[in-house]
């Protein structure tokens, strides 16, 4: 079963074919070539992966690849909703999450690595992504096709931790063995119990955002987050992420922001970054700033520290699902 927020982390590894450059941050870019050979998918059966492939007879409908890269509240994957769901939204947060490289230029011959975390029924689709991924050969990455070719794919240890990384795809006809690994709350919980006994009381801690943060508060962009506004969002976006994978009991939104507002902030050299990415549904070029640095709390941490570790994972804030609000989290002592 995938409940209970399961998700993987996946490290896809492309061989570059042609020079191309990549923004600043790329995270948009990716997700529109990805997009592109997403829609392209389809069942061929002169292919053997195709005939032995569990997703066979739904890959053409084009439900699986609107479920990944879109999910409307009206597909049929939503149809039961957790009973503790009370938002009604037209779309909800696709269940990935993309971690791009660097940008810059990328030149023939060497690699570009993208990680793909996985929430929970997306980890049932990995074949259909596999076929995806092999497709961006003919998207357009830095406006020019034909630049990269799915190399590899591996599973890591979620929680990066020292497990080694188990092989899923090793280039067209071979055969991998490798079985995809996941971590779900009930691990994130354990997780945060550790860190407990290890440190000792938990009365602060610092995050490091490593992507630009977007956090709105009253419609508003451009705050910096005091912990009850982090708090808000993260809760609000694992929640609305358990749509993909229901958790076993409800979050406690009421009583966990009040106690949030016992939390400080006790030291930020958050600066803003502004960026721009282009919306091929907007046709236009968009400008668009976060927050990145450190920001340490202080004050009675202890019960929000698995939200938090679950954070890191999925990011938090807007446009989190190419990569922005990701951020490490850290014990300053």
């Amino acid at each position: 079963m995938l409940d209970d927020l399961t998700f993987a982390r996946l490290r896809v590894r492309f061989r570059v074919l042609r020079d191309f450059r990549l923004p600043a941050y790329p995270g948009s870019a990716l997700r529109g070539a990805w997009g592109y050979a997403l829609r392209r998918v389809r069942y061929d059966s002169r292919r053997s992966r195709c005939r032995a492939c569990p997703l066979r007879f739904h890959c053409q409908s084009s439900r699986l690849g609107q479920y990944l890269f879109e999910s409307p509240a009206d597909h049929p994957f939503f149809f039961e909703r957790p009973r503790y769901l009370r938002y009604e939204l037209r779309r909800f947060p696709p269940p990935y999450v993309l971690e791009p490289p660097p940008g810059g230029t990328y030149r023939p011959g060497k690699f570009m690595e993208v990680a793909w975390v996985l929430v929970g029924k997306a980890i049932g689709c990995l074949p259909l992504l596999v076929c995806s991924w092999i497709g961006m050969e003919q998207a357009l990455l830095g406006g020019t096709s034909g630049t990269v070719r799915l190399e590899e794919v591996l599973s890591l240890d979620p929680l990066e931790n020292a497990s080694p990384a188990e092989v899923l795809f090793d280039g067209p006809g071979k055969e991998a063995s490798g079985s995809i690994q996941v971590a779900d709350w009930p691990l994130i919980r354990e997780r945060a119990a550790a860190w407990r006994v290890q440190a000792g009381e938990v009365a602060e801690i610092q995050l490091r955002f490593l992507t630009p943060v977007r956090l709105k508060n009253e419609n508003r962009l451009g705050e910096i987050p005091d912990f009850r506004l982090l708090m808000r969002t993260l809760l609000r976006r694992i929640t609305l992420l358990s749509v993909h994978s229901p958790l076993a009991e409800p979050i406690d939104h009421e009583r966990l922001l009040e106690a949030s507002t016992a939390v400080a902030t006790a030291a930020s050299d958050l600066r803003w970054k502004d960026w721009e990415r282009y919306s091929s549904r907007q046709r236009q070029v968009m400008r668009l700033g976060g927050y990145v640095g450190r920001i340490t709390y202080q004050g009675p941490l202890e019960e929000f520290l698995p939200y938090l570790l679950l954070g890191s994972q999925v990011h938090i804030g807007k446009q989190a699902t190419f990569g922005l609000g990701r951020y490490r989290l850290h014990d300053p002592a």
